[in-house]
């Protein structure tokens, strides 16, 4: 879904390092210029993430120095993902005025479109 939304330039593959050391993400893109660690999880029922998955792929992001996004999806809801916006407003050089992270959610479309952006005029800098 990820390479549907943001283009055959970006292909995902199971990150099998998950299942030998700690703090991996679940997927790898095969270009650099995608700068997130992509954390996927799936819930029988429920009405949002756990936090627990926002933790895991926030150790990933530290350990390899990208940004975290945690895509889920609960039975019959839409795809959900979970950024700081922090990152997107300094992205953008907007002023966050927080040092706690904002965490919002985002349909699979628009973090793709919002990392698309972000991708294009080069600012995933940490």
């Amino acid at each position: 879904m990820l390479t549907d939304e943001l283009g055959s330039a970006f292909n995902f593959k199971r990150n099998l390092e998950q299942y030998r050391e700690v703090d991996n993400g679940d997927l790898v893109c095969d270009n650099d210029k995608f700068n997130w660690v992509v954390e996927c999880k799936r819930r029988k029922s429920g009405t949002t993430y756990s936090r627990d998955w926002w933790e895991q792929v926030l150790r990933s992001s530290k350990k390899e120095n990208k940004h975290p996004v945690l895509i889920y999806q609960l039975n019959r809801s839409p795809i959900r993902c979970v950024v700081d916006l922090n990152v997107i407003l300094e992205a953008f050089d907007c002023p966050t005025g927080s040092f706690h992270e904002n965490l919002v959610e985002l349909t699979l479309e628009t973090f793709c479109m919002v990392a698309r952006e972000m991708m294009q005029d080069e600012v995933l800098a940490l």
